[in-house]
């Protein structure tokens, strides 16, 4: 990591850096939800828990898209789904940012065209600046700390694991929006907080009947947007386990398997990002994500943050209960807005 980080001339990251408290409301959150659908068939493992926020991710690689060129933009913009958004995307995304009150930060070392950086400022609500990478404790503590801080001790060491913490069960009795999905063989409930701005949903199989796996790969086929429609406010005796879910992915295998390849190769066309000396070029080096969430009594915490490395080179009634005793799948989306911001596993 040490020589990749030295050697870059620009390094970027976008940072859903806040405890959760979106926006277009169309083509955007459309394009973010197809991409986190596509990416978790990549992502999850049989048996593991899993968290992962598919708006940091996309968010990062958006921003980094400002500064790609040709086949490159092209390419990003079919793996992120958005071609039909195009030039739009960006003023799409500066009203999504501004309601989230969540901003990226991009970091550079040299060379940043002007009209990179009034982009991010301007469209993305972005900070510019840069680290002092030739600190004590080399590059990755600068932004380690930056990480944490902004995080609120949430996220460690992001440039250096999955952990599942379970305490006991939540139980509760009071009217939630809850429904029984025969096409999925699943029960939703909705579990609000913040005002109702926020909204945990929780889908748990049918016992015996839909196990774990069958349920994501289903999801893969007819998409998770009916999953938040259809509820009903009814009296609920809900068992809920508080638990604490970190994940730390490398999406740059992820992400060429999806089709984002010339943006990590020597063919990549990032000439809008940064002035560079006659025969070098940025490209992608590594994109690494990290998220956490913690159900608990008093609500849910979540965390994200996305770094991308980029390297200089050549070219019912109360008789009715929710008791999740089993895996279950995990949707925290913005009611306002409709947006996914986390989505996860919980295998126990």
């Amino acid at each position: 990591m040490k020589n990749h980080i030295a050697s870059a001339a620009v390094l970027l990251f976008f940072l859903y850096a806040s405890t959760v408290f979106a926006s277009d409301g169309g083509k955007l959150s459309t394009a973010i939800n197809d991409f986190s659908q596509r990416l978790d068939g990549k992502i999850r493992k049989e048996g593991e828990s899993v968290v992962y926020s598919p708006y940091s991710i996309h968010s990062a690689l958006a921003m980094a898209s400002v500064g790609a060129k040709g086949e490159t933009l092209k390419e990003m913009r079919s793996v992120l789904s958005l071609t039909t958004l195009g030039d739009a995307t960006n003023s799409a995304y500066h009203d999504l940012i501004k309601k989230l009150n969540s901003a990226p930060y991009a970091t550079v070392l040299k060379r940043l065209k002007n009209t990179f950086r009034n982009e991010i400022e301007t469209q993305y609500l972005g900070n510019v600046s840069k680290f002092d990478f030739g600190a004590k404790g080399g590059p990755e503590k600068a932004v380690n700390d930056y990480v944490e801080k902004k995080t609120n001790g949430m996220i460690k060491n992001m440039l250096d694991e999955v952990f599942v913490c379970q305490v006991k069960m939540m139980h509760t009795e009071e009217d939630f929006d809850w429904k029984y999905d025969s096409d999925i063989s699943s029960q939703v409930l909705k579990m609000d907080f913040f005002g109702r701005r926020f909204a945990l949903y929780i889908v748990l199989p049918k016992e015996h009947e839909t196990d774990i796996n069958s349920l994501e790969k289903a999801l893969d086929g007819m998409g998770i947007t009916g999953i938040f429609q259809g509820l009903a406010n009814i009296p609920l005796r809900v068992n809920v386990p508080k638990f604490k879910i970190a994940t730390k992915l490398d999406m740059t295998p992820i992400l060429k398997d999806l089709g984002m390849k010339q943006a990590f190769g020597p063919s990549a066309d990032f000439s809008g990002l940064a002035t560079m000396v006659i025969e070098l070029s940025p490209r992608l080096d590594k994109v690494i994500h990290q998220a956490v969430i913690e159900v608990r009594e008093t609500g849910t915490v979540a965390a994200a943050a996305t770094v991308g490395i980029m390297q200089v080179m050549s070219r019912p009634r109360l008789e009715q209960q929710f008791t999740a005793d089993h895996p279950f799948l995990f949707f925290l989306r913005n009611s306002e807005t409709g947006q996914v911001l986390f989505r996860g596993k919980f295998t126990g």
